[in-house]
Parts: structure tokens; C-alpha cells; sequence
């Protein structure tokens, strides 16, 4: 995986699988529904304040813990930054060419890039 935050859907599944997470469902609707979702790993665990598939509450989970883990990025603002970029964009398809245009996704990934390096400035 690169260092970069974009991830395919095959980048998600072998980061979860690789870090030993789990995400589960909390509320009783079907899996392919939109459900509540909670990410639990050795570094914390997260109850995601939106409802989600499963599909983008995996790339969410990842995405949190990479930008908590890799990027110094506190739990909650990492959180939401995840949330924010699953309900944005097409997440976990198939086709590599998996989220919007690649101008809008490069867009959003400068920005989830120039957010990391101001929180660590504030934190310093």
C-alpha cells in the first residue's frame, strides 16, 4: 500500500485482514443495508455516527485507523475526516477506477493532506 490515503477495494480488504480489525454491525439491519458500524482494533475502537453499508464502513475503518496510526491524527477529527470521505465518494467498487473523477478525488486527498499536516503543527 502506498502512503498515500486512495486505497482500492483489494488495498482495504488486506489492510483490514493484515491489522487484524474488525468491524461490526451493531443494529439489526441486513449487511448490504445501511447500518450502524463499529471498528474495533489494538489501537481503540470507534462507533461510526453514521448509518453506512458494510463496504463503506470497511474503507472508513481503514482510512480512520491509517490517518489515527500512520498520520498522527487524533481519534475523533480522523473519525469524522473518514466519515465524511466514505459519504462523498464511491468507495470499495471493483473497477480501480473506483471514486468519482480523479480530479475531485485529488482534490479531496490534498486536502486530507494539508488538514494531517496542520494537525501536526497544532500539536507541536
Amino acid at each position: 500500500m502506498n502512503n498515500r490515503l486512495e486505497m482500492t477495494k483489494e488495498d482495504v480488504l488486506n489492510y483490514i485482514s493484515k491489522n487484524n480489525l474488525t468491524i461490526e454491525l451493531l443494529d439489526n439491519t441486513e449487511p448490504a443495508m445501511e447500518g450502524l458500524y463499529q471498528l474495533t482494533s489494538n489501537a481503540g475502537h470507534s462507533t461510526f455516527e453514521m448509518r453506512m453499508t458494510e463496504d463503506k464502513a470497511k474503507y472508513a475503518s481503514v482510512l480512520l485507523y491509517r490517518l489515527h496510526l500512520e498520520h498522527n491524527v487524533p481519534y475523533g477529527p480522523a473519525e469524522r475526516l473518514a466519515m465524511a470521505y466514505v459519504s462523498t465518494f464511491k468507495v470499495m467498487q471493483d473497477d480501480t477506477k473506483q471514486e468519482a473523477t480523479e480530479e475531485e478525488r485529488q482534490a479531496v486527498l490534498a486536502a486530507l493532506d494539508n488538514t494531517i499536516e496542520t494537525m501536526k503543527e497544532g500539536l507541536a
